[in-house]
């Protein structure tokens, strides 16, 4: 599939030159059918030339919204010292703009990555442009270039380990999430290497974020009352106007008044991610990072299927939010509270809810683990559907013949139903089981209980070391994620007995 990148050039002709008859600076060409005048003057106020000595190029870079869409607008301003204009006066200087659409922007690692592609077609000086057959000097149009199939090579970029580069992050994100008026970021270097910073960065800004930020990378003498651009470098002649934070890059320090340190510290859940992360990480990292922070802020639902290589180190670093709205939907959805689950376990059932693969098992185990009966815990139909073990033990609840369906459980789901009927005293309520004769394990385990429970030979147990309340607690070895507490009896003792045979099903 082709992309149009659109073109546009800003500079000073002669006036028979000029399709617009204009013989001051203007926009020279631009493609007519496509932007409007507007458009052209929104990208004209982002034009500033540096008044220092030594000038040779810069890149101005920023996102500008046209019919909808948003393109990534890269301005390659150039010295021009050796032309002249009708009065023989120098200082001239040209801007080739070119805009790349979402589709091609989007998959570029960074805004500057772009540049390659259309390096060869910028207008080196006057005469280059006047003679270009991309240009119709009658409509002042010029045409756009055509880019085929494009998708840069995938590459993972380093954490973000330099404490310098990941408070100018902070400062980023928070600007491009619109976090109050923020002062204008002034960088004092050479250009290059602003635009060379700015552009590593913003590979660290969600694409849905990066539409709010840009740079010029030498503002020298520039004013910022009315500049667009919060976000300006120099390197002789630092600009004025407004509140500023001063960045050297030759230094890395930061000046900002203690009041806005917090502009440099990590305070969204996707924030702290990012500084915990000490593993390269890819576009998509980034994205599902970001897209996960939204959901635990509250703000959208998030596939699960383009988050699940960050879930593991994005919920450890947020783990209080994390369990906070794991805590709330898991009591909403089973009716109690359960500790000791894992952090990807707990982030991956806020996402997907009771379609959460991982969410099966874990219900499983705490049923068997914990005893758990009827009045204590409400299976959804979403769970029991994908899961024999609990499908069935609820139709134990229920009074329901399910001898069938535990005949074709494999061996050890069928000892984890054992147990689990074993430590609830199910397994001598006859009127159920009267269908399980058949079943040599099942009937071994009720002679033995029967045993048992008719003599004083049961090894003694304390209750109290399998009974908790809402509480990881660990008895030789054995975890217990949640129980309530079950009432005394010949049960207390089954329980133990289950304890000293338990090495035989596991």
């Amino acid at each position: 599939m082709q992309h149009n990148v659109y073109q546009l050039v800003y500079t000073k002709v002669p006036p028979g030159e000029s399709p617009w008859n204009i013989m001051d600076f203007h926009t020279v060409f631009y493609p007519v059918d496509v932007i409007s005048g507007g458009d052209v003057n929104d990208i004209e106020k982002m034009i500033h030339k540096p008044q220092v000595d030594g000038f040779k190029e810069k890149f101005t870079v920023f996102f500008k919204e046209i019919s909808g869409k948003n393109y990534l607008a890269l301005l390659y301003i150039i010295d021009l010292p050796d032309d002249r204009d009708v009065f023989g006066r120098g200082g001239l200087f040209l801007c080739h703009g070119f805009l790349f659409p979402p589709e091609l922007w989007m998959e570029a690692q960074t805004p500057l990555s772009l540049f390659h592609l259309v390096e060869d077609r910028v207008f080196t000086g006057l005469e280059v442009l006047l003679d270009s057959k991309m240009v119709d000097k009658n409509k002042g149009s010029i045409r756009p270039i055509c880019i085929g199939n494009y998708s840069q090579s995938k590459m993972d970029w380093p954490p973000l380990s330099d404490r310098f580069k990941l408070k100018l992050v902070f400062y980023l994100f928070k600007a491009a999430r619109g976090y109050h008026e923020l002062p204008n970021l002034i960088l004092y270097g050479c250009s290059d290497d602003i635009s060379g910073l700015l552009d590593e960065l913003f590979f660290y800004i969600p694409d849905e974020l990066k539409v709010n930020l840009g740079w010029d990378s030498a503002f020298d003498g520039g004013t910022l009352y009315n500049y667009p651009l919060k976000i300006v470098g120099f390197y002789e002649e630092r600009p004025y106007g407004g509140e500023q934070i001063l960045v050297d890059l030759s230094t890395g320090k930061i000046d900002y008044p203690s009041a806005l340190s917090h502009l440099f510290h990590p305070e969204s859940a996707y924030e702290k991610w990012l500084e915990s992360c000490n593993e390269t990480l890819s576009k998509e990292d980034v994205e599902a990072a970001y897209r996960l922070s939204l959901l635990l802020e509250g703000e959208e639902k998030v596939p699960i299927g383009d988050s699940m290589p960050v879930l593991r180190s994005f919920a450890q670093v947020n783990m209080g939010l994390v369990e906070s709205l794991f805590n709330e939907k898991f009591l909403d959805t089973f009716g109690l509270e359960v500790c000791g689950v894992s952090p990807e376990v707990m982030l991956e059932f806020i996402i997907e809810g009771v379609y959460s693969a991982s969410i099966v098992k874990t219900v499983e185990s705490l049923v068997i683990d914990n005893s758990l009966i009827d009045e204590e815990i409400n299976l959804p139909t979403e769970i029991t559907s994908r899961s024999k073990i609990l499908d069935i033990i609820q139709r134990i609840w229920h009074g329901v013949d399910v001898s069938d369906d535990f005949g074709a459980l494999e061996p050890e789901e069928q000892c984890d139903i054992i147990i689990y009927l074993i430590k609830t005293g199910l397994l001598l309520n006859y009127d159920v089981w009267d269908d399980f004769e058949g079943n040599d394990l099942l009937r071994d385990w009720i002679d033995l209980i029967e045993v048992f429970s008719k003599t004083d030979n049961s090894p003694e147990v304390n209750s109290e070391d399998y009974t908790t309340h809402g509480e990881v607690t660990e008895n030789d070895g054995g975890k217990f994620i949640y129980s309530s507490e079950k009432s005394g009896g010949p049960f207390e003792k089954i329980r133990g007995l289950l304890e000293i045979f338990l090495s035989l099903f596991r």
